[in-house]
């Protein structure tokens, strides 16, 4: 194994993301295995990809990432896994980090969290839901972990192991999480359907009483009390947009209730 690489096999999903590929690409290169999974781009996503020295393999598209995960996973090199988005980029310092700490990892430890920072397109968002200091999934084991076929659904971790959270100490990851204004809207829109249905398979139920307060406390919570403020009139368009979501998402997980049962 080269000095400067780690028993890594990284998994990037990508469609039409070329002009952004790049960066992430190369802030990756200490994996020994970089996979790009292209679900049919009609951009330069694939020769950016391969000019990155990555291996790129045509996928049809899927409804959400974790579908690609479930059968994806068993096929890479290795079994600690870097599941990135084209759209996300791992600072130097976390890279040092990850050095430091990779060959210290207990074989109790099935997944790996670390600081994220969102962007609205240029602007660093110090507020909302999204904002300030998050922590994301980094790395995981996949003989430790597993992804369930549901939407935005955290990772399980098989019983015996646990979850292991590296604290801001510099490394982080930058999340370029919105490019447009219409990019936003279309793949949220999207999602708010199978999130209800995924909500439902979690195990989550609502009530109209829910749904009907949901706006206000929905846009409270990300202006107020997760500082959206913050981020000026991006925060108060977040919070507005928060509320508009959350709701939506409570009224499909309520229409799966009527539909499947309490």
């Amino acid at each position: 194994m080269r000095q400067d690489k780690l028993p890594l096999s990284a998994l990037v999903v990508s469609y039409n993301e070329g002009d952004i590929l790049a960066r992430c690409l190369a802030s990756i290169q200490f994996c020994d295995e970089i996979t790009v999974y292209d679900l049919g781009s009609s951009d330069d996503s694939v020769e950016v990809a391969r000019a990155a020295g990555a291996l790129v393999r045509k996928h049809k598209r899927v409804p959400h990432a974790e579908l690609l995960y479930i059968e994806e996973l068993p096929k890479l090199r290795n079994d600690w896994v870097l599941l990135t988005d084209p759209d996300e980029e791992v600072s130097p310092e976390l890279r040092k980090e990850l050095f430091k700490k990779f060959d210290k990892l207990s074989t109790t430890v099935a997944t790996v969290r670390v600081p994220m920072q969102y962007y609205f397109k240029s602007h660093e968002l110090k507020g909302t839901i999204w904002g300030g200091i998050r922590f994301h999934r980094f790395l995981i084991h996949r003989k430790r972990a597993y992804f369930r076929p549901l939407v935005n659904t955290p990772v399980s971790i098989k019983e015996g192991f646990e979850t292991e959270v590296w604290p801001y100490s510099g490394g982080i990851i930058h999340h370029y999480w919105v490019r447009g204004y219409r990019e936003f809207f279309s793949k949220h829109k999207r999602y708010i359907t199978k999130e209800g249905k995924a909500g439902y398979e979690r195990g989550e139920r609502t009530s109209y009483r829910d749904i009907i307060r949901s706006p206000w406390r929905s846009f409270y919570r990300c202006l107020i009390m997760e500082k959206g403020y913050r981020d000026g009139l991006i925060g108060i368009f977040l919070s507005l947009f928060w509320a508009w979501y959350n709701t939506s998402v409570l009224f499909k997980l309520k229409r799966e209730q009527i539909k499947r049962g309490p």
